[in-house]
C-alpha cells in the first residue's frame, strides 16, 4: 500500500497527472502542469546541449511563475549520462582532460552556472500479473529529468476506509491502525482460515505543479 502511494506521487510529480486502471476502477487526475513544462531532449548522442537545455527549462519556469528551479531528480543512467558529456567535462577540467567527473564535482560547477542541483532515485516496487508472476517497477521512470524548486511540493491526503467505518466495533475482528493505513486480521471457520487485510484511503495533492518542469530524455 505504500508503494502504491508512492507511486502515484512520483506519477504526479514528472507526468501532472495520475492514471488509474486497476481493479476494475478507471479514473484520472490532471493536476495542471503546464504543456510547455514538458518536453523532450536528445542527450544520449549527437552533440547534446544539456547546460543550455537546463537554463532554457529553468528559465521557463521563472518567466511564467516567478519560481527558481534548485534541485533535480533523475535516474542514474542519466546522471551518468550528463557526467560523461565532454562538453560539460571540459567546462569543468579544461578541453582534452581525460578526467572522470563526480557528482560532486557537477554539481558544484553547476551552482556556479546558478543551475539546479541533481539527486537520484532508482527505487523499485514489485507488481503482481494476473498470471501470478511478479516484476519490478520503477517509481520514476528511467528516462525522468525533472527540474523543481526548493520546498514540500504537495500532501498526501488520507480518508476513512470502509472498514475503519463498518468493522471497528465488531468484537471479532480485530483492527489496528498503522500510520495511516488500516490493518484488518480475523479469522473464519467455512472455510478455516486467518486472513489480514491492509486498505487505505489516499490521494497525493501536487498545488505546485506549475513550478515544475519534466523533460524525458531521449
Amino acid at each position: 500500500i505504500r508503494a502504491r502511494i508512492e507511486a502515484m506521487r512520483m506519477e504526479a510529480l514528472y507526468s501532472g497527472k495520475i492514471s488509474i486502471n486497476e481493479n476494475g476502477i478507471k479514473a484520472s487526475v490532471d493536476y495542471g502542469m503546464p504543456s510547455n513544462h514538458k518536453t523532450t531532449k536528445n542527450w544520449k548522442s549527437g552533440t547534446p546541449t544539456i547546460l543550455e537545455d537546463m537554463d532554457s527549462c529553468m528559465n521557463q519556469i521563472v518567466k511564467d511563475t516567478g519560481f527558481t528551479p534548485t534541485r533535480v531528480l533523475t535516474s542514474k543512467m542519466i546522471l551518468n549520462v550528463i557526467l560523461r558529456d565532454s562538453t560539460i567535462r571540459s567546462a569543468v577540467f579544461g578541453v582534452n582532460s581525460a578526467k572522470m567527473l563526480t557528482v560532486t564535482e557537477l554539481n558544484a560547477f553547476l551552482a556556479q552556472q546558478s543551475l539546479p542541483q541533481i539527486a537520484i532515485y532508482d527505487e523499485m516496487y514489485r507488481i503482481q500479473g494476473k498470471d501470478g508472476k511478479y516484476k519490478s517497477v520503477r517509481y520514476l521512470p528511467e528516462d525522468a529529468f525533472v527540474m523543481m524548486p526548493d520546498g514540500k511540493m504537495g500532501d498526501t491526503f488520507y480518508g476513512l476506509t470502509a472498514e475503519e467505518l463498518e468493522l471497528r466495533n465488531q468484537p471479532d475482528i480485530d483492527i489496528k491502525s498503522i500510520g495511516t493505513i488500516i490493518v484488518a486480521m480475523y479469522a473464519t471457520f467455512d472455510p478455516v482460515a486467518k486472513w489480514i487485510k491492509a486498505v487505505a484511503t489516499a490521494m497525493p495533492s501536487f498545488p505546485y505543479a506549475d513550478q515544475v518542469f519534466s523533460i524525458t530524455v531521449a
